[in-house]
């Protein structure tokens, strides 16, 4: 009787003991759940594709085949990305991954007052998969910026390019590009959120 005894007060202390140590433990926070951006969406019916970009921004149609997305600004907008449905025809021989690039080197050139700008070739072209599974390619062109009258040559490179093929035909490949602006370097460019809203195109 008195071990039995003996052993329930044991038993009787030790949960004393724990309850007296839970309450002396500093209660820890609660880890916040992720913080998700909100997002907006934007459906082309002409070329059957959907992608989503961050509310805060917005998004300017000028044709069914060119969008710009970023902050707007009096007279247009502050583009951060943009996207754009092509037509590629490629060359006997060539990949759709050198036809991409071939072109995109096209929409690199461009002349001003004080300099003249072309795209010379790919820096690095990789597979690119979307969050819905939509596989593509990741492409980065180097440049060159000539300054006049100097003849100066400097190497920009652009970029990044993400390429998705939206049709194929006999002859052509219908393709979306999600771009960074033509007028920016790959430093002036902001990558990051480029590629989170091509990880978002989807069929």
């Amino acid at each position: 009787m008195n071990r039995t005894f003996t052993i329930l007060i044991g038993i009787v202390f030790l949960i004393g003991v724990l309850g007296f140590l839970y309450f002396l433990t500093p209660n820890q926070p609660t880890p916040a759940p992720e913080a998700q951006t909100e997002a907006s969406a934007y459906t082309s019916d002409a070329h059957g594709f959907s992608l989503s970009y961050p509310e805060n921004l917005s998004i300017l149609e000028y044709t069914d085949d060119m969008a710009s997305i970023g902050t707007p600004i009096e007279g247009g907008i502050d583009s951060v990305a943009d996207v754009r449905a092509m037509v590629l025809v490629g060359e006997p021989g060539e990949s759709l991954q050198d036809t991409a690039a071939r072109e995109l080197a096209n929409l690199c050139a461009a002349d001003g007052p004080t300099g003249s700008f072309s795209c010379t070739g790919v820096k690095s072209a990789v597979p690119f998969v979307t969050n819905s599974g939509m596989p593509g390619f990741e492409i980065y062109l180097t440049g060159a910026l000539t300054e006049l009258p100097s003849g100066t040559v400097t190497e920009v490179d652009r970029g990044p390019f993400y390429a998705f093929v939206l049709e194929t035909g006999a002859t052509a490949t219908k393709v979306l590009i999600v771009h960074a602006p033509l007028n920016k370097s790959v430093e002036e460019s902001d990558a990051d959120a480029i590629r989170a809203i091509a990880k978002t195109v989807s069929r």
